[in-house]
């Protein structure tokens, strides 16, 4: 009855439930330990260009802490 029912109100099964969306939210994984800062923040910024602007960075660098502050700092 589903399939009937939803063809003719020309609608999916997950629109019609609720389960379709028009954006999905993305990120950029970056922060290759051997980046340096500068590096780091261009890599970055070309992700912001493409209108991404949530990163998952890469930890384990000696100078993590300032490597984090300066990403929240600047984006």
């Amino acid at each position: 009855i589903w399939d009937l029912y939803l063809k003719h109100q020309h609608i999916s099964l997950h629109q019609y439930l609720g389960a379709a969306k028009a954006n999905i939210a993305v990120y950029g994984t970056t922060g290759w330990l051997s980046f340096s800062l500068e590096r780091l923040l261009e890599e970055c910024y070309a992700y912001q260009n493409k209108s991404i602007h949530a990163f998952k960075l890469r930890i384990g660098h000696s100078d993590d802490a300032n490597r984090i502050t300066t990403l929240r700092e600047r984006m």
